[in-house]
């Protein structure tokens, strides 16, 4: 009888397309409902704040404008070459173990031109930094220890995702180089929803394989 059942074209007409329902209703109904907050929240919140500097203290805006009238950096303790980045804020990481982490950090309070108005923001430790410009300092093959400097320089496209502070500064949750649409769009949930329904697909495939196998065992 499962010598039959396997050989049937039932299982391919009825079978496999009803394993098919069932690994893709766990994604879509169970993976996805719990998935979809963590995914979609930030997304989301980013989309709905202002993108006007005047707001209150302690409100979130995401803000678009032009880096304008900050002081290129000239000096640093370990890089020789940084005057001739002409950076006026950067990151610099150190490659291990195929990644990059990074080490350092250098951000003044800065300026930026948002519709005509200047806006001052600062960063701190738990910023996220997105530079724009990328120098690799060591020369030679990429290796554990090799170096690299990534930042921003005047006239750059910038967007902060910040909150105003009681000095009228904002404090930068987010920096990042290009629009606030782009920003969004590196933020889109849809690569995301589109891996768990990859997941579900490969769920289905080895638990279709496995019924295979456990039927052909059995009809030996």
């Amino acid at each position: 009888m499962k010598k039959i059942l396997r050989e049937s074209p039932c299982f391919e007409i009825i079978v496999l397309p009803l394993t098919a329902c069932f690994f893709c209703g766990i994604g879509n109904w169970v993976i996805v409902p719990i998935a979809r907050p963590m995914i979609y929240n930030e997304y989301e919140e980013i989309a709905a704040m202002p993108a006007t500097p005047d707001i209150a203290t302690g409100e979130k805006a995401v803000l678009t404008g032009i880096l304008s009238d900050n002081k290129t950096i000239s000096t640093d303790p370990e890089i020789d070459t940084i005057a001739q980045y002409e950076l006026i804020a950067y990151q610099v990481e150190t490659y291990s173990k195929g990644s990059w982490s990074t080490t350092r950090e250098l951000v003044a309070i800065l300026r930026m031109e948002v519709n005509g108005q200047t806006v001052a923001f600062r960063t701190d430790t738990e910023t996220t930094f997105d530079g724009i410009h990328e120098f690799y300092v060591d020369q030679g093959d990429l290796r554990d220890g090799s170096r690299r400097v990534r930042g921003f320089r005047n006239h750059d496209q910038v967007t902060i995702i910040a909150k105003r502070t009681a000095e009228d500064i904002f404090l930068a949750q987010e920096l990042y180089g290009g629009t606030r649409d782009d920003l969004l769009d590196a933020k889109s949930p849809t690569g995301e929803m589109f891996l768990l329904l990859i997941l579900s697909v490969l769920g289905w495939a080895i638990m279709s394989s496995i019924i295979r196998s456990k039927l052909w065992r059995n009809t030996l």
